[in-house]
C-alpha cells in the first residue's frame, strides 16, 4: 500500500468516527467552560475525552500502519494477524480507561440525600 493509499484510508477511518469526535470536542469544552464550577469532575471529563481522541487518532494510525510495516520489516500474516489482536486489546482497555474516568467524574463529589 502507497502512502496516499494509507492516508485515505486514515482519513476514512478517522472520518467514520467523526460524530464521536465532535462530541468529545464538545465535552471538552463544556468540561472547560464549567471548571470554575467544578473543578474536580471537569477536570477528569476533559482529560478523558482528551484521552479518548488521543486514542482515537492513535489507534485509526496504527490499524493503518500494519500493512506496511508488514511489507518493510517482511513479517508474516500471522505476525501482523497478533499485532492486530494486540493493539485491539490496548485499544479496548484505553476505552474501559475513558469511562472509569467518566463514570468517576459523574459519581464523584455528590450530596448525600436528606431522608424522607
Amino acid at each position: 500500500m502507497n502512502l496516499a493509499g494509507m492516508l485515505t484510508n486514515y482519513l476514512i477511518s478517522v472520518g467514520t468516527r467523526t460524530p464521536m469526535l465532535l462530541l468529545a470536542l464538545v465535552a471538552i469544552v463544556i468540561a472547560l467552560a464549567r471548571w470554575r464550577r467544578h473543578p474536580g469532575v471537569s477536570g477528569l471529563t476533559a482529560m478523558a475525552f482528551l484521552l479518548y481522541l488521543f486514542k482515537s487518532f492513535t489507534f485509526a494510525f496504527l490499524f493503518q500502519w500494519l500493512p506496511r510495516l508488514r511489507v518493510s520489516m517482511n513479517l508474516s500474516w500471522e505476525r501482523i494477524d497478533t499485532l492486530s489482536i494486540v493493539m485491539g486489546v490496548f485499544n479496548d482497555i484505553l476505552f474501559a480507561v475513558v469511562l472509569l474516568m467518566l463514570v468517576l467524574a459523574a459519581f464523584s463529589k455528590r450530596e448525600v440525600a436528606p431522608a424522607i
